[in-house]
C-alpha cells in the first residue's frame, strides 16, 4: 500500500510545526517532510525546526524537502541533518536538490548553476561523511579540507533528491535512496523511466528507491472550494516547472511567464492565472472520494509515497485528521 507522508512549509513557529508534526505520527503518517525556504520571510530555518519535531515525535521519520548546496555547504548539511539523526534516535532523511527562488533570490545566487554536478558532488561528500571517512575532496565544485563528523550513524542516514528534469531523475536512480518530486500524474511515465534509466546505468533494482511524490492538497465536501484554497501552490509549481514539465500537463510558456511575471507583484496576483486544469494535474484536492481516487492513481502510476502538502490558510490539524478519517481508511 502506497505510504502517506505529510509536508510542513516551516512557515510557523518551531513549537507548532513540532505539534503537527506529532499529530502527523498520532493519525499515522509515515513521514513528516520540511521544506527548507529560508532566508525568505516567513520560513524558519529547517534544522532548528526539525530538531524541534525530533524532541516532540518518536516514530515517524522526518526529512528535509529539500536543501539545496548552495546556501550552505555541503560539509554544514551532513553534520546538520547528522546531528538531527542523532536528536532523533536514527529517523532523519536527508533531502537535498538544486533549490529554488525562495532560498536563493534572496541572496544574489544564480538559480540553477550546474546543478546535477553540484548535487551530485554533494552526495558523494555527504556519503562519505556518514561512513566515517576523513574527506579531503577537490572535486569540480567542493572541497573539503581534513572534514570528518562526529559520529557515524547506527542506521545509514538516507539521501532523496529533488528532482524535476530528466538529468536529475537520472542521478537519483545513480545515487539516491529516493526521490522526492512534484510530479503531476501526466508526467509519472516521464520521471520513473529517467528514474529506472539512472538505476540501470549504477546496476541499481527500481525496486529499492523510494518515489515520493509532494503534492498540494486540500480537503473538502466543496471541490471549488477545495481548489480555491491550491492556487497560491500552483503558482510556484508552474513558475518553477522545467519546460519538459509543462508540456506533459499542457501549459504554455506563455502561460507560464505569465505567473512568473505575476509573482513579483506577490501570489496573490499570480493565482490570478491558475487555470482549473493546472490545478487538476498539480494537486489533489478535492471531496474525500476525489481525492482518494488520485492517491490511488498515483499509486497505480508507480507513487510509493505520496506526501501531501497541507495548505498554509486551513488549520492542517483539522486537515490530517480529515485525512486519517476520510481517506485513510478508504485506501
Amino acid at each position: 500500500m502506497v505510504k502517506l507522508g505529510v509536508a510542513l512549509l516551516g512557515d510557523m513557529p518551531a513549537r507548532e510545526s513540532a505539534k503537527f508534526a506529532k499529530l502527523a505520527e498520532d493519525c499515522g503518517f509515515d513521514n513528516v517532510w520540511l521544506a527548507d525556504e529560508s532566508p525568505s520571510s516567513p520560513y524558519r530555518d529547517v534544522f532548528v525546526t526539525l530538531a524541534t519535531v525530533a524532541s516532540e515525535t518518536t516514530t515517524v521519520k522526518i526529512g528535509t524537502g529539500v536543501c539545496n548546496p548552495y546556501s550552505r555547504h555541503p560539509a554544514l548539511l551532513a553534520v546538520a541533518i547528522s546531528t538531527i539523526h542523532e536528536l532523533s534516535n536514527d529517523r532523519a532523511i536527508l533531502g537535498l536538490g538544486a533549490g529554488g527562488s525562495l532560498s536563493l533570490k534572496p541572496l544574489g545566487i544564480k538559480l540553477w548553476d550546474r546543478p546535477v554536478a553540484t548535487v551530485r558532488e554533494t552526495v558523494f561528500v555527504c556519503r562519505s561523511l556518514f561512513r566515517g571517512e576523513t574527506l579531503n575532496y577537490d572535486g569540480q565544485i567542493l572541497k573539503t579540507i581534513g572534514l570528518k563528523l562526529f559520529r557515524v550513524p547506527e542506521i545509514p542516514i538516507p539521501i532523496y533528491l529533488g528532482a524535476y528534469g530528466p538529468r536529475m531523475f537520472q542521478l537519483a536512480g545513480q545515487v539516491a535512496d529516493g526521490v522526492l518530486t512534484t510530479a503531476p500524474l501526466e508526467c509519472m511515465s516521464y520521471a520513473l523511466e529517467n528514474l529506472r534509466n539512472g538505476a540501470h546505468d549504477a546496476n541499481r533494482d527500481l525496486q529499492e528507491i523510494d518515489f515520493a511524490n509532494w503534492l498540494p492538497f486540500s480537503l473538502s465536501d466543496d471541490k471549488r472550494k477545495a481548489r480555491e484554497v491550491v492556487k497560491a501552490d500552483v503558482s510556484y509549481m508552474i513558475a518553477d516547472f522545467p519546460a519538459i514539465a509543462l508540456e506533459k500537463i499542457g501549459v504554455t510558456e506563455e502561460e507560464a511567464s505569465r505567473i512568473r511575471g505575476a509573482l513579483a507583484e506577490g501570489v496573490t496576483e499570480a493565482a490570478r492565472f491558475v487555470t482549473n486544469k493546472m490545478i487538476e494535474s498539480c494537486t489533489i484536492a478535492g471531496t474525500p472520494e476525489y481525492c482518494t481516487e488520485r492517491i490511488q492513481e498515483y499509486e497505480n502510476a508507480g507513487a510509493k509515497q505520496i506526501v501531501l502538502g497541507l495548505p498554509s490558510d486551513q488549520d492542517p490539524c483539522e486537515s490530517m485528521k480529515l485525512v486519517k478519517r476520510k481517506i485513510m481508511t478508504r485506501l
